[in-house]
């Protein structure tokens, strides 16, 4: 008898048996089927059908495919060819290989994946399983599906950039000779690998030597490695020398190669992956830095680099050489690290949480094996590896080879050289770590972990680390203490400059832990900040500049910091006066010059200059003020000055009543930035004075209304008391314009054909209450629960108002909208004084406005007015914030005008006083630009004349009907009127 008998073959299953994973006993129908009185299927038969189904599909998609790539030409473009690289015995020289369509590196929508990855059916088995990456199916492609393609920003907003269609670059055709490789190389290694040593130079040049000399030998991996790192340094040096290199093409080239790289599993294949984070850095229309940053720590943690390993659990010896100088821990650690710096810079530029915790890894920097400065937290292994490092150089300041070494440095000294400079750059990038999780965390409940109690000292203790490591670098990496090429130092120090001020800058910026920062930490702030602008300036001047959006974040955002400190800190004024121009033309032209690679950055030139401009225009202002009130306005004639001194009070820059309003109050930042979340992080504008999140709600709210859709409109009244703002409060109108809003209501509905909502289900024409909301946030929300998808705002805003701050809006901000203006611009433009100062600032060719005088209770009303220039009588007095004519007299003599005084003070702290202009009055109502107005611009209504006034003034309170003291001017009567006209 066989010692290994033939087993009987088993029967096939049912269906049904193998769905419920029961016993069948292969008849047909089978037993447990026909127990049950349900129909058997046959198995086998099942399984034929199935794979028939499967196969039919594959010839279809096939055949649509082949349809799609079908060039629409007489010839495929040069960059339809794969690139002229490879080895006679590569699989893509075989007749399989070109018998099938080539893989493309990305998925597009007509390019559906269902066959290849994600639910595929097992075994032929009814219902789909998901597969991932290690079913062999190629990872790159999924890779560059999901890595959005934008300039390193959130793809909500980059869609709001504009965008440009760019031809499909074309592909080389084969490497460039070996002289021009190394230039690229050099390059390549000159900008990145002094932060980045993640590829040895030797293994580089190592791999050009087989590349080029023994293609046959060359494999994908070793192919597209090298076409990036050409690509990489070929871009370089456009961006330093302004000439074409045909980066593009390389690059191109290198994607062709990808699809067929294992990236997930092997070294080489994350290597790969970080030259495709730095090649987003510098061509537009790249692979998205963020997406790919976070699969680049996941095959880390898959290949364990973040964990330390000793030579008897390593699985090469921690002392053999890996392709060039370095060992193979060194390059483990090198790979791991510049992944590790790669996702701390990204984080802090684009204020995203971090990745990987610190408490996760305790591999060693590369070139320390053996070192416990991992064990430690960032800020105490700062500060104790600093006499380590020196002991551990191999030289002294004056040249000399020191005879020891440290016993925690059990290292060579040719490693320690080659990794020397990045390993300053990890501990700024472990320092960053650290000041976000402290300071800038989201939860602050402290029983999750020992959190310091004293965070200002921690603070300080964390600034001191920074400039004694920041120093110590400067000594460590001069070119007389280490014999460090000229070249390189260069390099190398302007960079930890700029990681060490981004430190200072997220240790002293508003946050979390510190909403308000104090008058010392705005200064450290700001002088960070200037001197970040001032290096890249420098480095751009000298072609050494990274020409990337990286660069454009971290220039426009200290920009932004350097203003935001002169807004808040006084003392901070007085000291930058001088250099503040200096400063803001710097960082305006270095966006100038990214803006021309860059949209991004473009768009934050525009928005920093205006800021700046602004800023410029009232610094001016209120010095020219200054001077008018004290009598010294330097080279200006007494005449001159005395015409100047007429406009003094009411041209005080952006001020309410306070000549210091811009630097008082961030609010006009946050208006003339409007929402740029997803561009930069400027989060921790919100903690102190400017509201991003509000100002986001606004921009939503206020937004132009399409006019694809049918609105559904609700009308709010004024429910609310209007503020005090500045000591003056708006008088609120007896029953808040409610009677006003059912007659909007009303004929919206039954003379324009809308659907308004209301609150009640049938409204009663002679009810007010019945058409219309309260303005508070619960008479808000009500509109929005009855379907309303437009507030039609008819009541008194301020900066304050829920339409402004109410975040439950939030959830319906998609689909709402608002009619009225903006509530901090109506806050602003309220004041009427505000109003008459930023017209004079335009010029009064145009039109006439008086002369006017502030009146306060704690002057003395005739010495004010004959200050002011008011000497003629009748004058006109009226409150500052006002509805209507509320309030508004004509006053004949100032026996009168003391009188009126008197009821004015009882409403607020001081009024208005201007010239009477004589003649006829009317109302010119300007409305923005709008789809219907021929000329793209601001239009105006008709001009609505006004008469039968009372006592002098047209009675705007309701006392004269509307009808009886106006009209509107015709055609013919504007054609005929040079005042009419204009308008």
């Amino acid at each position: 008898m066989p010692l290994n008998p033939q087993q009987p073959k088993k029967p096939v299953a049912c269906v049904r048996c193998r769905n419920q994973k029961v016993k069948c006993d292969g008849v047909v129908p089978c037993g447990k089927c026909v127990k049950a009185g349900v129909p058997c299927e046959d198995g086998a038969t099942s399984e034929r059908r199935y794979i028939l189904h499967l196969e039919g599909r594959v010839h279809e998609l096939e055949a649509l495919v082949s349809r799609l790539q079908a060039p629409s030409g007489p010839s495929a473009s040069a960059s339809s060819h794969p690139p002229d690289h490879y080895p006679a015995n590569s699989p893509a020289n075989s007749s399989a290989h070109h018998a099938r369509t080539p893989p493309t590196p990305r998925i597009g929508p007509d390019q559906p994946l269902a066959h290849e990855v994600g639910l595929l059916s097992l075994q032929a088995a009814n219902s789909p399983k998901y597969l991932g990456p290690s079913s062999g199916v190629s990872f790159a492609r999924l890779v560059f599906a999901s890595a959005p393609h934008t300039q390193g920003l959130s793809t909500q907003f980059s869609a709001d950039l504009p965008q440009h269609q760019l031809p499909d670059p074309i592909c080389a055709t084969g490497l460039p000779s070996p002289r021009e490789s190394y230039r690229f190389i050099g390059a390549y290694l000159d900008q990145f690998s002094h932060l980045y040593p993640f590829l040895d130079e030797l293994y580089i040049d190592q791999l050009v030597e087989k590349c080029s000399s023994k293609p046959s030998t060359a494999t994908d991996t070793d192919m597209c490695t090298l076409y990036l790192v050409i690509a990489i340094g070929s871009r370089s040096l456009e961006s330093q020398l302004g000439s074409d290199f045909a980066s593009t093409s390389y690059m191109a080239a290198a994607m062709k190669l990808i699809a067929n790289v294992p990236l997930h599993e092997s070294i080489q294949g994350v290597q790969i992956m970080l030259l495709l984070v730095i090649s987003s850095f510098c061509f537009p229309g790249s692979l998205n830095a963020w997406f790919l940053t976070h699969t680049i720590l996941a095959s880390c943690l898959d290949l364990g680099l973040q964990r330390k390993q000793t030579p008897d659990t390593a699985g090469i010896g921690s002392n053999q050489r890996f392709g060039g100088t370095v060992t193979s821990h060194d390059i483990r650690s090198s790979i791991f690290w510049s992944a590790y710096s790669l996702d701390r810079t990204l984080c802090t530029t684009l204020g995203r949480p971090l990745t990987l915790r610190d408490e996760a890894l305790d591999i060693e920097f590369p070139g320390q094996q053996g070192s416990d400065e991992i064990d430690l937290d960032a800020i105490e292994g700062a500060v104790q590896c600093l006499d380590s490092l020196q002991a551990a150089s191999p030289t002294t300041g004056e040249g000399h080879r020191r005879p020891h070494q440290s016993k925690r440095m059990r290292t060579d000294n040719d490693s320690l050289e080659t990794f020397y400079p990045a390993n300053w750059s990890f501990r700024f990038d472990r320092i960053v770590a650290e000041v976000k999780l402290m300071i800038h965390r989201v939860a602050q409940s402290p029983k999750r972990f020992p959190w310091p109690t004293d965070l200002e000292n921690w603070q300080k203790t964390v600034h001191s680390s920074c400039q004694k490591l920041l120093e110590n670098a400067k000594q460590a990496l001069s070119q007389r203490a280490r014999g460090i090429p000229r070249t390189l130092s260069y390099r190398v120090l302007p960079s930890l400059e700029l990681k060490y001020h981004q430190c200072i800058l997220l240790l002293y910026r508003p946050s979390p832990a510190f909403p308000r920062p104090s008058l010392e930490s705005l200064s450290i702030c700001f002088d960070s900040a200037t001197e970040t602008v001032r290096i890249y300036y420098e480095l751009h001047r000298f072609g050494q500049m990274m020409n990337s959006w990286l660069t454009a974040h971290t220039i426009f955002v200290s920009g932004i910091t350097m203003l935001y400190c002169l807004w808040i800190g006084p003392s901070i004024r007085e000291k930058s006066r001088d250099c503040f121009e200096e400063h803001s033309t710097r960082c305006s032209e270095t966006l100038g010059a990214l803006g021309k690679t860059w949209s991004v950055a473009k768009d934050a030139k525009l928005k920093f200059d205006r800021l700046a401009d602004a800023t410029k225009e009232s610094w001016k202002r209120r010095e020219e003020s200054t001077a008018l009130q004290t009598g010294e306005l330097p080279g200006v004639s007494g005449e001159e000055q005395q015409s100047r001194n007429e406009d003094c009070v009411t041209n005080m820059g952006w001020a309410d009543q306070s000549s210091n309003v811009l630097f008082n109050s961030t609010d006009f930042i946050a208006d003339e930035l409007g929402d740029v979340s997803g561009w930069f992080d400027l989060e921790w504008f919100e903690t102190f004075g400017v509201e991003v999140r509000t100002q986001r709600l606004v921009n939503h709210l206020f937004r132009r209304i399409s006019t694809s859709g049918q609105p559904r409109v609700a009308v709010l009244y004024q429910a609310l008391d209007p503020p005090i703002i500045n000591g003056v409060q708006k008088p609120k109108k007896p029953g808040g314009y409610r009677d006003s809003g059912a007659d909007i209501a009303y004929v919206l509905r039954e003379q324009g054909g809308i659907s308004v909502a209301t609150p009640t289900l049938n409204p009663d024409p002679a009810k007010d209450a019945d058409w219309v909301f309260p303005d508070h946030e619960q008479g808000i929300l009500a509109a929005v629960q009855a379907g309303a998808t437009c507030l039609w705002a008819n009541t008194i805003l301020f900066a304050n108002h829920p339409l402004q701050t109410s975040p439950a809006l939030a959830p319906y901000l998609d689909r709402l909208h608002v009619v009225g203006q903006p509530p901090r611009f109506v806050d602003a433009y309220d004041d009427k004084n505000y109003v008459n100062s930023a017209l004079r600032r335009h010029g009064t060719a145009a039109f006439t406005l008086p002369r006017s005088s502030i009146v306060s209770a704690a002057e003395d009303l005739a010495a004010t007015l004959q200050r002011d220039g008011i000497t003629a009588w009748p004058v006109v007095a009226k409150p500052i914030r006002g509805r209507g004519s509320h309030g508004v007299k004509l006053c004949a003599d100032l026996a009168q005008l003391r009188e009126h005084a008197t009821r004015l003070f009882a409403e607020s702290p001081s009024f208005m006083v201007e010239q009477f202009l004589a003649g006829q009055e009317a109302t010119v109502t300007v409305m923005p630009p709008s789809p219907g107005n021929p000329d793209g611009g601001y239009w105006a209504m008709p001009a609505v004349v006004r008469f039968n006034h009372v006592d002098g003034i047209a009675p705007y309170n309701g006392a004269v009907a509307v009808t009886a003291n106006s009209r509107a001017v015709g055609e013919e009567e504007a054609a005929s009127d040079p005042a009419f006209g204009r308008t």
